[in-house]
């Protein structure tokens, strides 16, 4: 009889090193990855109204301002998966299919790898970044990550800007700011 308890103990330990994991993962990495979207949108939204952000190679309007050249800026980004992530995915590449957490751990890191470069470029007092580019890379082998490294070159632009959103989150109307070299103030 006390073999058999013991045996039994064995397997509810096993298995909770097994699940204690996996809920944690499910718990807290869902929770932290909710949090950052949530972070990701409210920062979209601010930096949509302040900036001119665009893939072309082309600079709209470009300016002068205070002798700033336009310069390369990088921004990089490392998110790593969680446990439970991990494991589901071993799952899906036995089954096939698309590895849909990964996919999101992906959006978020070029999601971040973009906001970081704006905001370095509104930092340094730029108002536009043209000709932005993410390239993912490996850094970790068979490690589960995404790693993105965004680039733009930062300028000063003439063009109007939108500085609000009205109701629904729609961009209020156009105006020139009175100064739109300077650095909006974001806080």
């Amino acid at each position: 009889m006390r073999g058999h308890m013991m045996e039994v103990l064995q397997f509810l330990l096993m298995l909770a090193s097994f699940t204690v994991p996996l809920a944690l993962g499910w718990f807290i990495g869902g929770s932290v990855e909710r949090s950052h979207i949530a972070n990701l949108t409210a920062r979209e939204n601010v930096l949509r109204a302040a900036m001119v952000v665009t893939q072309t190679k082309q600079m709209l309007y470009p300016t002068e301002n205070r002798g700033l050249p336009p310069t390369l800026l990088t921004a990089e980004v490392v998110i790593a998966s969680d446990y439970l992530k991990t494991f589901l995915a071993g799952f899906r590449r036995f089954f096939g299919g698309e590895i849909r957490s990964y996919q999101r751990m992906l959006d978020r890191a070029r999601r971040e790898a973009t906001l970081r470069l704006i905001e370095e470029a509104q930092r340094r007092g730029y108002n536009a970044v043209n000709n932005v580019r993410l390239q993912p890379c490996e850094i970790g082998g068979p490690a589960a990550m995404a790693v993105i490294i965004a680039s733009g070159t930062a300028y000063h632009s003439g063009i109007m800007i939108r500085d609000e959103f009205g109701e629904g989150g729609k961009p209020g109307p156009a105006k020139q700011l009175d100064n739109p070299y300077e650095p909006l103030d974001l806080g």
